[in-house]
């Protein structure tokens, strides 16, 4: 526990010497130097990176609840940057820590230890593989809406009709391009 302790005051040393914010690389690259509980996972595969990168988000989730309980501030933490929020009106409104739906499964994960303890290289590349493959659907719904000619916030709705719209200009019994007909139902298939 003691070394727990420890991990949470060095995670709040760098939030204070980072006001600006961070990136959460960055904040593992310290703390391989100057924490022992991370210092020690060794660095020679997916499963050693996971632990890393589990207790760090761990600690950032246990102090984004202390901020918001102490302080009234919210630790903002994305996949691509970290930052302590000032205090605002928003904060001060609520005394409840409130974060969206995708947020609050993230924490649930990362404050739930067997998450941690029950790791194995093979629990760690199945999730790899998912967010690969996620990310992977995301880079497919873009190009998808671009074919489609939609903008990335475009509602179901709205996609079926547009698709409805194009099917019907390029259907080939229409006298359309077969080509284009069948690029414009497999968008729309991928963003069923």
């Amino acid at each position: 526990m003691l070394k727990l302790e420890r991990l949470l005051q060095d995670i709040h040393a760098y939030i204070d010497m980072n006001p600006l914010g961070f990136k959460e690389y960055d904040l593992i690259q310290h703390l391989v130097t100057c924490n022992p509980l991370i210092g020690s996972i060794a660095e020679d595969g997916n499963l050693e990176l996971f632990k890393k990168h589990f207790l760090t988000m761990n600690g950032l989730y246990r102090l984004q609840e202390k901020y918001w309980k102490e302080q009234g501030r919210f630790l903002n933490i994305t996949s691509v940057w970290i930052q302590l929020e000032p205090p605002s009106e928003r904060n001060s409104i609520s005394n409840e820590l409130t974060d969206n739906s995708s947020n609050q499964k993230l924490k649930e994960y990362y404050l739930e230890w067997d998450n941690y303890y029950q790791a194995t290289e093979e629990t760690v590349e199945e999730l790899l593989t998912a967010f690969w493959q996620h990310f992977h659907k995301l880079d497919q719904r873009d190009s998808a809406l671009a074919m489609l000619d939609l903008s990335c916030d475009a509602t179901s709705s709205e996609i079926k009709q547009r698709y409805k719209e194009l099917a019907a200009l390029h259907h080939p019994d229409k006298g359309g391009d077969v080509e284009l007909f069948i690029q414009v139902r497999a968008a729309y298939e991928n963003l069923k």
